[in-house]
């Protein structure tokens, strides 16, 4: 991944008071999405993939009863152009809690919605890239204090995670800013065009 050149730099707080943050309330902060530039051959990718599933339907069910079956290009096209980055506000090793300056009403709203989608991830540090180490199953939530605000998954991450840090999270460029609101004054997130994002 081509870090953004201002990876390094000190970005404001996000939003309210969380409980035990220690930090006072802030001018909103929201994650930054990584997208790169999509090329025909995406759209021509997902097509092919199409047909070789309508032929293994016909295969499987026989040409006389094969079900309709629609396609979502959308996903098959977009989801792998964008990763979310999304800065650690807190992080709470002994309760595995991570508070993040994105959420479920944000750019991972997606994830809330449909928890069977679970995104990949890795923890990134300025400056030094990948963050490494023995893992931690870390509860995630977002920045707005409401109970809602909390993937539904637990992400296995670097125990050593601290603020400041980043978790990048993709593909997700489907649904992200689609479903992205500005509930709790929070606003959208900032793009960045990088040569190459999160896909595995």
């Amino acid at each position: 991944m081509q870090r953004p050149r201002d990876l390094g730099k000190a970005h404001p707080g996000g939003g309210r008071h969380c409980p035990g943050s220690g930090r006072s309330a802030r001018r909103p902060e929201r994650g930054r999405w990584l997208s790169f530039a999509l090329s025909r051959a995406h759209g021509a990718r997902a097509a092919r993939l199409f047909r070789d599933d309508q032929r293994a339907a016909v295969k499987a069910f026989g040409a006389d009863f094969v079900p309709v079956l629609e396609c979502e290009p959308g996903r098959g096209i977009v989801a792998g152009s964008t990763s979310v980055l999304a800065r650690v506000k807190l992080a709470k090793t002994e309760s595995r809690e991570l508070y993040l300056n994105d959420g479920i009403y944000g750019s991972l709203m997606e994830v809330y919605q449909v928890p069977v989608i679970t995104p990949f991830c890795r923890a990134v540090r300025a400056r030094e890239g990948t963050v490494e180490g023995p893992l931690l199953g870390w509860t995630i939530y977002g920045p707005t204090c409401d109970p809602l605000d909390r993937l539904p998954h637990l992400y296995d991450l670097p125990a050593n995670l601290a603020e400041g840090d980043y978790v990048e999270f993709g593909p997700l460029g489907a649904y992200g800013t689609a479903t992205s609101t500005r509930f709790n004054g929070y606003p959208p997130a900032e793009i960045i065009e990088v040569e190459r994002v999160l896909i595995s």
